[in-house]
């Protein structure tokens, strides 16, 4: 009888700000892919969206690190794709991973990016490297069906396999966050105290 392979998630993004609908998704996707190891990865220039507010990664990583330092032995913030500079692919951060552990890979994504990752830079190889753990950022049917008929065409196109995690959705974004502190109106209870004490040091996303 072969052994159980050891699961190794990777949850990817700017994390500008990180907040607590970060840290629902990461326990979300720890539990119920049964995961040995989570890296939580900020990335140096996202390919597939704009940068907002604070462009620094090492001011994200340290509150990224902020955000997840002490939760979990399991969790580890990485700073492999800030410290490779440049674009950070999705495909390359699973193809380095790849070479180095024989863990299986699991790769979780929201609404927005799973609804896209056919677009993305070597999608085939994204999906061959990696199961993909879907969560819904949103409550409403409508999103939900958009999720059903792209994991279908996935799995027909690409032979994806796709692991949906049922976890109802924390309402908040980074968007949203950015916006809040620009008008001068309260974040209590979305962005975790570490996070809000270097956006105050720093003095983030007031333009």
């Amino acid at each position: 009888m072969s052994e159980k392979k050891q699961r190794l998630g990777i949850y990817g993004g700017t994390f500008s700000p990180p907040h607590n609908g970060h840290v629902h998704a990461a326990m979300a996707f720890l539990r119920q892919a049964e995961l040995d190891q989570l890296l939580v990865m900020p990335a140096a220039i996202p390919p597939h969206k704009r940068m907002g507010g604070c462009e620094d990664p090492y001011v994200r990583l340290a509150m990224t690190r902020a955000v997840f330092a002490d939760m979990d032995p399991r969790i580890t913030v990485s700073d492999f794709e800030i410290a490779k500079a440049g674009i950070s692919y999705t495909s390359e951060t699973l193809a380095h991973f790849r070479e180095i552990t024989d863990a299986e890979l699991w790769l979780l994504c929201g609404t927005d990016m799973f609804l896209t990752l056919d677009r993305w830079h070597c999608p085939e190889q994204i999906f061959s490297l990696s199961t993909i753990a879907c969560m819904l950022r949103e409550s409403d049917e409508d999103a939900r069906l958009a999720v059903q008929a792209k994991a279908a065409e996935y799995e027909r196109r690409f032979g994806a396999r796709i692991f949906p995690i049922t976890e109802e959705p924390f309402p908040v974004s980074s968007t949203e966050i950015r916006e809040r502190i620009r008008q001068g109106r309260d974040v209590a209870g979305l962005v975790p105290d570490g996070v809000w004490r270097t956006i105050c040091a720093n003095k983030l996303y007031k333009e």
